[in-house]
């Protein structure tokens, strides 16, 4: 037995289509915050390895300014862009110990940055199964109006009000699990980042200590 869309879509309450429309926005939403996230993501892995491949000669016989030039070269890398802060805040006062006190600061800025739109995530795994409960409800409603319409509960009688009910209780789990593993996904993907991000700040620290060490008389 095929399940026939259209008519249940047809049969539904006004209010019942209405929460459907709901889902279906919010099951949108977290999809295009998942495509994006990933591809940043993806962008950013792709010009770090980059940026790094050609930081590292750089930095072996530490040329800041020459550093500086080549992250402004690479914005859509986190890494390029920690460097670069890293860097100006190292040029604009000459001490190494400052920049090692607002590494932090930096990684913790650029990882907000990568989690934009972790709310719509988070709010449409947790929300979206009430939403779909509340369709659900409506829906049983629906089977009791049937119910009373045609004073018998034959299954003629509720099997619309059922069937919205049962829809509406798939579509809401539907969105919302997708959500929630999307959330988790990204989630520890951004932490890995986070931990390469502080390994490359303190290299470039390391290296700002090395220099200022030999510049001292």
């Amino acid at each position: 037995m095929e399940l026939n869309w259209a008519h249940i879509w047809h049969t539904m309450s006004p209010l019942a289509k209405m929460v459907a429309l709901c889902l279906i926005i919010m099951g949108l939403m977290s999809l295009s915050v998942f495509i994006d996230r990933c591809f940043v993501l993806f962008r950013h892995q792709r010009k770090s390895k980059e940026f790094i491949r050609k930081l590292e000669p750089i930095l072996n016989n530490p040329n800041f300014e020459a550093a500086l030039n080549l992250a402004s070269k690479f914005q859509a890398s986190y890494a390029a862009r920690l460097v670069s802060m890293e860097i100006r805040h190292y040029l604009a006062h000459k001490r190494p110990e400052r920049v090692a006190k607002r590494l932090g600061q930096y990684v913790e800025n650029l990882s907000q940055e990568m989690r934009q739109g972790f709310g719509i995530l988070s709010t449409v795994g947790s929300v979206a199964p009430f939403v779909g409960l509340l369709g659900t409800v409506i829906g049983i409603i629906s089977a009791f109006e049937g119910i009373a319409k045609t004073g018998s509960g034959g299954l003629a009688a509720v099997s619309a009000g059922i069937a919205e009910a049962l829809v509406e209780t798939a579509l809401g789990l539907f969105v919302a699990i997708p959500a929630v593993i999307a959330f988790h996904y990204l989630s520890g993907k951004i932490e890995k980042e986070e931990i390469f991000l502080k390994n490359i700040a303190q290299e470039i620290v390391d290296k700002m200590e090395d220099k200022s060490a030999k510049e001292v008389p």
